[in-house]
C-alpha cells in the first residue's frame, strides 16, 4: 500500500486491512488470536487506496 500511497500512516493501513478482510471459513470478523481479522486480498487493498 505504501508503494501506491507513501504517506499512509499505520492507522490508515490498519483500517484498510480490516475493511478489506473477509472472514475465514467458519469464522466471523471478530478479532481472535487464532484467526486475526480474516483473510486479506492484497490487490483489493491497493485498489481501495487508489480509489481514495
Amino acid at each position: 500500500m505504501l508503494s501506491v500511497k507513501p504517506r499512509l500512516n499505520a492507522a490508515q493501513i490498519t483500517g484498510t486491512l480490516r475493511r478489506i478482510a473477509v472472514p475465514l471459513p467458519g469464522r466471523d470478523l471478530n478479532r481472535r488470536d487464532d484467526a486475526g481479522s480474516g483473510s486479506i486480498d492484497a490487490d483489493a487493498c491497493l485498489i481501495a487506496e487508489l480509489k481514495e
